[in-house]
């Protein structure tokens, strides 16, 4: 039985660091992509694109806040291809996002505002709940929630507006009150 070489214990460690860099900075960065303007696929393949993209390099000596600004430079960068590639679609200003981005990420990579989100969200009507989901999770128009809600197109946008004014005010106090 042979001994393993230092070449095949470098690689493990470096198997080691970069599955550590995804476990720590891969919700953050498809939360970017998502604040940048990429649908849910568009997130996820980006996030595996732009960890494909760094996969070899060693962020780990530039630390965490130093890693997780190389990979979102990537992942800009990543998503500014894609939109060139379709002029047609509409997109937030980078710089915009990024500064909503370092806001929602603050000290925890946002998991204090998601948490929030999830328990205001909780709090709200079923009507109101299954709008958003709708809408949010399955991408579906407004057409088709005013049908499944028994309601006219101009009520679930209204519906859908009183949600988002309810959810801001219950995430404000509740990020206040942390």
């Amino acid at each position: 039985m042979a001994l393993p070489s230092p070449a095949d214990e470098s690689e493990s460690t470096d198997r080691e660091a970069f599955a550590e860099l995804v476990r720590t900075h891969q919700a953050a960065i498809w939360r970017y992509l998502r604040f940048l303007g990429c649908s849910v696929a568009e997130a996820d393949d980006l996030t595996q694109d732009t960890f494909v993209a760094v996969f070899g390099r060693a962020l780990h000596r530039f630390g965490k806040a130093g890693a997780a600004g190389y990979l979102r430079r990537v992942a800009r960068n990543s998503f500014l291809k894609l939109r060139q590639a379709d002029q047609a679609t509409r997109t937030v200003s980078p710089a915009v996002a990024e500064a909503a981005f370092d806001w929602f990420c603050r000290r925890d990579d946002g998991e204090r505002v998601v948490e929030a989100l999830r328990r205001c969200v909780a709090r709200l009507d079923p009507a109101a709940r299954r709008a958003l989901t709708q809408r949010y999770a399955d991408d579906a128009p407004r057409s088709q929630i005013a049908r499944d809600l028994g309601m006219s197109e101009h009520g679930v946008k209204s519906l859908l507006q009183r949600s988002y004014a309810r959810l801001r005010a219950c995430i404000q106090r509740r990020l206040a009150d942390d």
